[in-house]
């Protein structure tokens, strides 16, 4: 049975008599999807009740905060616009809430960048044979590039298909590869100038001339990033075979991102398993090879999305306003 420090039961309504044993932590109880702990009851609120279980043993009960309604996020953030954990549960129970998953410049993806260009948050999905799904969801922030410098190719459109002859990666034309490269070079000097590499509390106004901005890395120092990501099956996994297939996930982002897995880059995939079914035989080679595909076209989607952002940071042009529209990521 599972573990746990007190044990909640229902006593009415459609689940009673259901046992939920839980641990240290704070507990969102309600009827709806983002709830924590969900109790199928539609006379019970989405949200009804918080609950505290502390090491002790003892619990606090509270009701649930008010949800945060638009233009006001900053008030549920921490003091210098650093998020926290109300504006995460709001988070969570917008995106349960909502249609297919945002790609581009939303959510976390608002402040990546990847290698100069703007980063952002991209999704993609396979279906095998077997029946089984794999699908990866990612925040490509990366210290590395995304875009063949030599050729304005995506790194991750060699390993996907796409129109063109033998289903090769259409290449921009050498015109368009040329002036693409002077936007980008001109962007990163500006950059530069501005002496701000990441957003920092207080960067409101570009800094003056040869002044850093504040909380800026040393001079010559990178910012640190971090591509952060989570793939997902509805297989019937072991726990080994779950960090196998994030260890091979992270061949996918290799894939798409280069140089990667730097001392400077966070890079973090993250494996989630339903076990709605069971794997049998060598199935399990096909998902982990499943993994790094869709991990290598999230990130080319997540590139593809993302809509060109000027800061105080910086400016930080898209691959579509350099490079145009060469071949959509289905």
């Amino acid at each position: 049975e599972p573990s746990g420090l007190v044990e909640l039961r229902v006593v009415g309504g459609p689940s009673a008599g259901s046992v939920h044993r839980l641990g240290v932590g704070r507990y969102d109880i309600g009827s709806g999807r983002a709830a924590r702990l969900r109790i199928d009851d539609p006379a019970l609120d989405a949200r009804a009740l918080t609950l505290s279980v502390a090491p002790d043993r003892t619990c606090q009960a509270a009701a649930p905060p008010e949800p945060v309604s638009p233009g006001q996020e900053d008030e549920a953030a921490p003091a210098a616009g650093r998020p926290g954990a109300a504006l995460g549960r709001e988070a969570v129970e917008r995106a349960a809430a909502a249609g297919p998953v945002g790609q581009g410049v939303v959510g976390a993806g608002t402040g990546a960048v990847a290698g100069g260009l703007k980063g952002g948050v991209g999704t993609a999905s396979l279906r095998l044979a077997s029946g089984h799904t794999v699908a990866a969801l990612v925040v490509v922030n990366a210290v590395g590039s995304v875009c063949d410098p030599a050729t304005g190719v995506l790194y991750g459109r060699y390993f996907t298909q796409h129109p063109g002859a033998g289903g090769r990666a259409v290449w921009p034309s050498p015109e368009t590869h040329e002036r693409a490269r002077a936007r980008w070079a001109a962007a990163m000097a500006a950059t530069e100038r501005r002496g701000a590499p990441t957003v920092r509390p207080g960067a409101t106004e570009p800094p003056a001339p040869g002044t850093p901005a504040p909380g800026a890395p040393p001079a010559g120092q990178p910012p640190l990033n971090t591509t952060i990501a989570v793939v997902a099956t509805n297989a019937a996994l072991t726990r080994a075979q779950a960090q196998k297939l994030a260890g091979t996930s992270h061949d996918g982002l290799a894939r798409a991102v280069r140089p990667v897995h730097l001392l400077h880059d966070g890079d973090t995939v993250f494996t989630l398993a339903t076990g709605d079914r069971p794997v049998e035989g060598t199935v399990v080679n096909e998902i982990l090879a499943a993994g790094a595909d869709a991990m290598t076209r999230a990130i080319v989607k997540a590139v593809l999305s993302a809509e060109s952002v000027e800061t105080p940071a910086g400016v930080f042009p898209s691959y579509r306003e350099l490079y145009g529209d060469l071949a959509p990521e289905p």
